[in-house]
């Protein structure tokens, strides 16, 4: 089967806040741009905000801070301090060769938007309805909990959410 490794993740779209966007390349030599990068967890860390390169910090309308996951990666957390809405970003290396990645959880508040329909790869808010299509169309899930870890959550992903045409980015 396939595996995906997330090397950055960008949050966008919330309530107005800045785009924060935090990436690692597979090593220090990997190629990303030098200008934002520093080191956090062992691993080199690009982050900008709205596109500038910075390091942990707070803004207005957004904080950005380190601190620990209770397994004890390093983590950075994005918190919206308006609605907060968090995305926690773990700092791993992989035990092979791959080096560095990011372990992305996301924290939506239950009254987050509730008069609107939030639709992305986590799903929608109705119970049941985690894997959907672009459009919302609600996708089955496999009952095996390792097929939802394995090559059907691979394709799942890819398929329905991996972007195609770079105009869609917003790295």
């Amino acid at each position: 089967g396939r595996a995906s490794w997330t090397t950055g993740v960008a949050v966008s779209g919330i309530d107005g806040a800045p785009t924060v966007q935090v990436s690692t390349p597979k090593s220090s030599g990997g190629g990303d741009d030098p200008g934002g990068m520093f080191e956090y967890g062992g691993c080199p860390i690009n982050m900008y905000v709205d596109g500038v390169p910075t390091s942990l910090d707070l803004y207005d309308s957004v904080s950005i801070r380190p601190s620990k996951s209770r397994g004890g990666a390093d983590r950075i957390t994005i918190l919206y301090p308006a609605t907060n809405f968090t995305v926690d970003v773990d700092v791993r290396i992989s035990k092979g060769s791959f080096g560095c990645f990011l372990d992305v959880h996301v924290s939506v508040p239950g009254n987050y938007r509730a008069d609107e329909t939030l639709l992305g790869l986590l799903g929608t808010r109705t119970p049941g309805d985690d894997w959907v299509a672009r459009d919302g169309t609600p996708l089955p899930i496999p009952e095996d909990r390792y097929e939802r870890l394995g090559e059907p959550a691979y394709k799942y992903c890819v398929e329905n959410w991996g972007v195609r045409d770079e105009s869609e980015s917003i790295f």
